[in-house]
């Protein structure tokens, strides 16, 4: 939960949960711990989706003496999806390969281009935006 979600559940103001995290470090302690279990909890899950994994399940099969509940292990493949994802959080740099796609326009003299960018891309554009330089004129 977040705190204002927390606040809400507890019947609480924000402020009021925000002075009971400062005033109860143990509370406080307590949120964070939770929040870092759920964190762990995520990362396991992600992890396992990320390079497969096996399962067992109760399956109810048909026999000559009538029906039979049996325990199999399954395979889960491994998503690409959870592969990406993962490896592009935790090596962006090497991972976030931005790409380009050029589109023709009308006439050489009118090209359409659109680009993705990487965050960090993103990040150094507006920084470069937004950094002071000495005046030009």
């Amino acid at each position: 939960m977040t705190d204002s979600e927390m606040a809400q559940f507890l019947g609480v103001s924000d402020k009021l949960l925000d002075s009971w995290k400062i005033y109860y470090p143990l509370f406080n302690k307590a949120i964070e711990e939770g929040r870092s279990q759920a964190d762990l909890e995520v990362i396991h899950a992600l992890h396992k989706n990320a390079v497969g994994y096996d399962y067992t399940t109760d399956e109810v099969v048909r026999t000559r003496r009538g029906a039979q509940v049996v325990t199999v292990t399954k395979h889960m493949p491994a998503e690409t999806n959870a592969q990406k994802f993962w490896l592009s959080n935790r090596a962006p740099n090497q991972w976030n390969v931005p790409t380009q796609v050029g589109l023709g326009g009308r006439g050489k003299e009118n090209p359409l281009h659109v680009s993705a960018e990487t965050k960090a891309m993103v990040i150094h554009s507006i920084l470069n935006l937004i950094t002071p330089r000495p005046d030009t004129q």
